[in-house]
């Protein structure tokens, strides 16, 4: 049986293979206030119903400078994290619990960083697009699975 959240999380799998069939067309969205409000509320609900909101930023950064890019989307992540965790918070859904359990992680978090600063020197030039593209594209897959096999 289809749950809310398994719809949901399949018509977001779809959503981001829209998004990544308007990426490989080669149509290039302007960075402009309506396009940045509306990416932003886009991968703010995405990201909180699926945890999956990064592809409509990245639509928006995929043609811009990987440093720009980079910076701009980690500040935007920075303060949609803030904002849903804020919200969950209020409605009761994240507790000390929770808060302990993700403090937990913070060495795990900073060996990550750690092991990953050789790959991201070697990748600091290279587009990151084609790693976005197949990343999101997994993402997606694993959201339409989830609907159709449960």
């Amino acid at each position: 049986q289809i749950t809310n959240v398994d719809l949901i999380a399949g018509l977001t799998g779809i959503a981001v293979l829209c998004g990544i069939a308007l990426s490989l067309s080669g149509m290039r969205i302007i960075i402009r206030p309506v396009s940045l409000l509306i990416a932003g509320i886009s991968a703010g609900l995405m990201g909180t119903i699926t945890a999956v909101g990064v592809p409509p930023m990245a639509l928006l950064y995929q043609y811009e400078p990987a440093k720009r890019a980079r910076a701009m989307q980690n500040a935007f992540f920075f303060w949609g994290m803030c904002t849903s965790v804020s919200a969950l918070t209020w409605q009761g859904l994240i507790t000390a619990k929770h808060l302990t359990f993700a403090a937990s992680l913070l060495p795990a978090i900073a060996l990550g960083l750690l092991a990953s600063l050789p790959l991201a020197k070697r990748m600091e030039r290279q587009s990151i697009r084609p790693y976005a593209l197949a990343l999101s594209t997994m993402a997606a897959t694993a959201l339409i699975g989830r609907l159709i096999f449960g």
